[in-house]
């Protein structure tokens, strides 16, 4: 909003002046009394938004500092699901139950090579397993490090 500050002499009293803004939005004139009404507003207004901004900092600052123990933490929950709500066949999930595998976690610590030695887990066992974990953002260990 532009506005055009004019003072004009008062005719009573020569020293004292009135303010009148006028709005070019509204070409409407306005007292010294709801000039100082509607700065006041202002001022609280832009006070609020000054603490809410601040506060967003904060938060953004302390959001920063966690955000990979939250992704970590998110992680861990998404892995420590049950293979039994990944939708796989009965055979390929008695498979890796034989084995004592029993999450996604326990799951994607393993090889290809390892799943493959589990008796009755061939390739199509194996794809499944592969297909599951990609629609989880997930994969097998590509191989396992000598330690």
């Amino acid at each position: 909003m532009n506005i055009t500050l004019n003072f004009e002499n008062h005719k009573e009293h020569v020293d004292y002046c009135l303010l009148i803004v006028r709005s070019f939005y509204s070409g409407q004139l306005i007292s010294i009394d709801e000039f100082k009404r509607l700065e006041s507003l202002y001022n609280e207004q832009t006070a609020l938004l000054n603490q809410e901004k601040q506060k967003l900092i904060h938060w953004e600052k302390l959001y920063g500092k966690h955000k990979k123990t939250i992704e970590e933490i998110e992680e861990r929950i998404k892995n420590a699901k049950k293979i039994e709500d990944m939708n796989l066949t009965l055979r390929t999930l008695n498979c890796l139950k034989a084995v004592k595998v029993n999450t996604v976690d326990e799951l994607i610590n393993h090889t290809e090579q390892e799943l493959l030695t589990i008796q009755n887990f061939g390739r199509k066992s194996l794809n499944e397993v592969k297909d599951k974990l990609r629609e989880m953002n997930l994969s097998l260990l590509s191989r396992r490090l000598n330690t």
